[in-house]
């Protein structure tokens, strides 16, 4: 499969990313990709980042930004780059990740007080962005995973962790996890059905029963106790509540409600919007 950078760049047409995520060398008219030798919640070192991004960017966006180059690439900074592509470069096709709420949420785990403070603050900073849009614009606003707040690391036994499951190797151990689970107290949550198993893990074999954590806990293989940060990600994929984001907002976009669809799915929607293909954009 082909990229967005690739296809665009093979029908002649221009793009740009900020911090986008597997950028460094892309085929992107104007990048200043996501790389880093140091990093600091959220922010980048830009040092690392200018090693890195198209030659005499990083000038450019100085010379009409002069608070730009400061040591850390944050999400104000990141807004800056932007703006100043939309308003000097007009790329046909920009992406911007920004990353601060990320970082706050592992720091002080989802929806505290301070995660939605830097929520509004990216509010704020895309409604800076918008204005400076022209009016044919379609804006597109995705997220490549959900979070979830953690209380507690727990060990369970019998089993085997593996990343953020559980499972047994044979009807004994699943029949006593199953046991457990009753407890509020194992950190043992939903039995995964097989046809999750089936649709996430497909051509895996399936064991005899895969557990993902309650709410509120963690599998460590290290032992009980507090987990390293209060927010997490990287969960099992059917996880209730645990989902990415999909929003298409411009012309010829009517408002509707998707059913659940698999991000890979996004690439072909966006070459839509992009009409790098005849098909149209809602099936």
């Amino acid at each position: 499969m082909n990229t967005l950078w690739q296809d665009l760049k093979a029908a002649g047409r221009t793009t740009a990313a900020i911090t986008w995520p597997v950028t460094v060398g892309a085929p992107i008219t104007w990048n200043l990709p996501e790389v880093f030798d140091k990093r600091q919640g959220g922010s980048m070192d830009l040092a690392a980042i200018a090693k890195k991004s198209t030659p005499g960017l990083i000038e450019e966006v100085t010379a009409k930004n002069p608070s730009f180059p400061q040591q850390w690439m944050d999400d104000r900074t990141r807004t800056l780059a932007t703006r100043f592509l939309i308003k000097e470069k007009h790329p046909a096709f920009l992406a911007l990740h920004l990353v601060d709420l990320d970082a706050e949420e592992h720091e002080t785990k989802p929806f505290s007080p301070e995660s939605k403070a830097i929520l509004e603050y990216s509010d704020e900073l895309l409604g800076q962005i918008m204005a400076d849009l022209p009016r044919a614009t379609t804006l597109v606003v995705v997220s490549d995973h959900g979070f979830a707040s953690i209380e507690k690391t727990i060990h369970p036994s019998p089993g085997k962790i593996t990343g953020s499951i559980l499972t047994a190797a044979d009807a004994k151990e699943a029949a006593e996890l199953d046991r457990q689970s009753h407890d509020p107290s194992s950190g043992i949550g939903r039995r995964i059905p097989s046809s999750e198993w089936s649709r996430f893990m497909p051509g895996v074999p399936e064991p005899a029963a895969v557990y993902e954590p309650a709410d509120g806990f963690l599998f460590s293989t290290t032992g009980d106790g507090k987990p390293k940060e209060p927010g997490v990600h990287g969960l099992w994929p059917g996880r209730p509540m645990y989902r990415s984001v999909f929003i298409a907002w411009g012309p010829g976009i009517k408002p509707a409600a998707l059913p659940e669809l698999q991000m890979t799915e996004i690439y072909q929607r966006l070459k839509a919007l992009l009409k790098l293909r005849s098909e149209a954009f809602s099936k």
